[in-house]
């Protein structure tokens, strides 16, 4: 039996493709960030506050499996790789 026996699907646009090569690059995010010096700032911003990865940080053990979804620029995941470097860790975002 399935579980959505009886749910309403409704089919969802397509995906459209942007036909840009340099998405998820170094460049990409610069750009958003209106330059290095900006994307930096934000980095370092997002940095100082440690402790709202700490409590995630807590439950995971070498070894573990880890996807960070909404993963950013990577803060958590890069976090999580150098303090569990046995860890296979993934980070996806929307962009």
């Amino acid at each position: 039996q399935s579980i959505s026996r009886g749910v309403n699907r409704r089919k969802q646009p397509a995906m459209k493709r942007t036909d840009n090569p340099n998405i998820n690059t170094r460049n990409y995010w610069n750009s958003l960030y209106n330059g290095k010096e900006e994307r930096t700032k934000y980095v370092d911003e997002q940095t100082k506050d440690v402790n709202r990865f700490q409590a995630a940080l807590d439950v995971v053990s070498e070894g573990d499996k880890v996807v960070d979804m909404g993963c950013g620029v990577g803060l958590f995941t890069k976090l999580v790789k150098h303090t569990f470097p046995e860890c296979e860790v993934w980070g996806t975002d929307i962009s």
